[in-house]
């Protein structure tokens, strides 16, 4: 995520059996692009099973 320039704001772990966990992140970006590159990025990843956005509403 750093590599991205991606400022984490929260983070939460949820255990899912067996070996898995879901991780969700509160992150900052400047823009839409800087997004895209962080999910290609992670989806690229071959320790990522998924990665969306996965807007909260406030």
């Amino acid at each position: 995520v750093a590599r991205y320039g991606v400022s984490i704001a929260n983070i939460r772990l949820e255990n899912r059996p067996p070996d898995f966990v879901d991780l969700y992140m509160d992150i900052t970006v400047h823009d839409i692009r800087q997004l895209a590159q962080l999910l290609a990025g992670l989806r690229a990843s071959a320790h990522v099973l998924a990665a969306e956005r996965n807007e909260r509403k406030t």
